[in-house]
């Protein structure tokens, strides 16, 4: 008796540097787990990824039967660094003003 192999899928992966490498894939596996099978091969980590087929972003949480793949191109770009640094080192804005002065609580008037 032969076994029945589990369908598997190729598909292409492209990176902004003209690279193109293939992989072999069960249909059933998410975007997140094709992504740390890329990150294995490419020096991009798998939540710095952003891979794009037809023009759309591929979901982390679906899977790659979803979006009909097999043999075709994605797209991997690397996704930008997040700008949470701010201008300043110090903690919140406003700690640096002074306080208004206070009048002293004596009595009104003379």
């Amino acid at each position: 008796m032969a076994e029945e192999r589990p369908e598997v899928l190729q598909v292409l992966v492209k990176t902004l540097d003209s690279q193109t490498r293939s992989f072999e894939v069960e249909p059933e596996i998410s975007v997140r787990e094709f992504k740390q099978r890329i990150a294995g091969a490419v020096s991009i980590a798998a939540e710095k990824q952003r891979l794009i087929y037809q023009g759309r972003v591929l979901q982390d949480e679906r899977r790659l039967r979803d979006y009909n793949v097999g043999g075709k191109v994605i797209h991997l770009v690397e996704r930008a660094p997040p700008q949470a640094q701010s201008p300043s080192s110090g903690g919140p804005s406003g700690l640096g003003t002074s306080p208004p002065p206070q009048n002293g609580g004596g009595p009104r008037g003379g």
